[in-house]
């Protein structure tokens, strides 16, 4: 069946290819021993944002790397935070990006531990407009997907033909879409905000 819901919508509609170049290189489904608390961000001034995060407890942990995009797929590191190695009670860690002259950010943080292991933190966005929604590869058969605005977000699934082939409702920030019972193609996700405002993106399975 064919969706039909385009007409009820008049809001601005954002169209997006999956670029996988950078997003899928970093991220993987590998749990690893690290609790991550809080990440933040603020702006101190006109060119410099605030990183704050804590850690619940750490293994092996040997550093931090501060990361910045200025798309929400393709991250740089900007700084190195060294980490408490081996702890099992709360540690709080704080980094300036003082070249932060553009108005909206990215971040993540990188942990690397002793043996070379890494993990990363969730992305967070500090400034006004940029992306809702980023999206990205989780390992090879799921998509990673993180959403800036508040509220309950509609996420629906479609072949090119217009079938619905999944659709759900979340308010967490953090999405995990399982992919292994799809079949071989292009398919297209629509996010759609509490404010009615949709987001489009495409990808391949």
């Amino acid at each position: 069946m064919k969706l039909k819901y385009y007409a009820s919508f008049s809001v601005f509609i954002s169209f997006f290819f999956l670029n996988l170049n950078c997003f899928a290189q970093t991220y993987n489904s590998t749990s690893l021993p690290i609790v991550w608390g809080n990440i933040t961000s603020k702006r101190l001034n006109q060119s410099t944002n605030l990183i704050e995060w804590k850690t619940i407890a750490e293994t092996n942990s040997s550093h931090y790397n501060v990361q910045r995009s200025s798309d929400g797929i393709c991250f740089t590191t900007i700084g190195e935070v060294p980490g408490k190695g081996n702890v099992s009670s709360s540690a709080d860690y704080s980094f300036e990006d003082k070249q932060a002259f553009g108005t909206v950010y990215y971040y993540r943080i990188q942990q690397l531990e002793y043996n070379n292991k890494i993990n990363y933190s969730i992305v967070i966005k500090n400034g006004f407009g940029g992306k809702k929604t980023i999206i990205g590869r989780w390992g090879s058969n799921a998509l990673l997907v993180y959403t800036f605005s508040k509220g309950n977000k509609q996420f629906r699934i479609t072949d090119l033909s217009g079938n619905m082939i999944k659709q759900f409702s979340s308010s967490a920030e953090q999405q995990i879409i399982d992919l292994n019972f799809f079949y071989t193609g292009v398919f297209t996700l629509q996010v759609i905000s509490a404010d009615g405002s949709l987001e489009v993106f495409r990808f391949v399975k």
